[in-house]
């Protein structure tokens, strides 16, 4: 009696496996390589309407600096820092596949955005996230460290 249960169990699960009605998807995940490569790039727009740049295409940082308008200045990273953001880049994953939607019910006004643009080794991902929802997804709450932990960078050096 057993054995049929399990066999008729089996028989009931396994059409739903070829089912156009299959829920599981198949998620790309991409391995970050060891080492920084040499396209190793990236820009993140933030803040409230996202003013603030951090771009090691252009070696530009822009600041808001609300009432008196915008500060700009060229900015490159050391190696060092560019090896630093990479491995905290790698070990968020930022090539893999990201949620950023909240099911929150709760809404911030005025809210932070980000909008990022990363390249490593020939691949290229973009990803916008706000703060418009009281509670961030895991993902989202990892580029907010991201971002504030290279701000300090920019911050720190001269």
């Amino acid at each position: 009696m057993r054995y049929y249960s399990i066999c008729i169990l089996i028989a009931l699960l396994l059409p739903g496996c070829n089912s156009q009605h299959n829920t599981v998807s198949t998620v790309i995940v991409t391995k970050m390589p060891e080492q920084v490569p040499d396209d190793f790039a990236f820009s993140v727009q933030f803040g409230i309407n996202s003013k603030n740049v951090i771009d090691t295409y252009t070696s530009t940082v822009i600041k808001d600096l609300i009432i008196d308008g915008i500060a700009e200045t060229n900015f490159s990273f050391t190696d060092e820092e560019l090896y630093l953001i990479y491995e905290v880049m790698k070990s968020h994953n930022v090539l893999g596949t990201k949620d950023f939607n909240s099911n929150s019910q709760c809404n911030v006004i005025p809210y932070s955005e980000d909008t990022w643009k990363i390249s490593i080794d020939g691949e290229e991902r973009s990803y916008y996230w706000s703060g418009q929802f009281c509670e961030l997804t895991e993902d989202a709450k990892h580029f907010l460290e991201l971002r504030k932990f290279i701000w300090d960078i920019v911050t720190e050096s001269d």
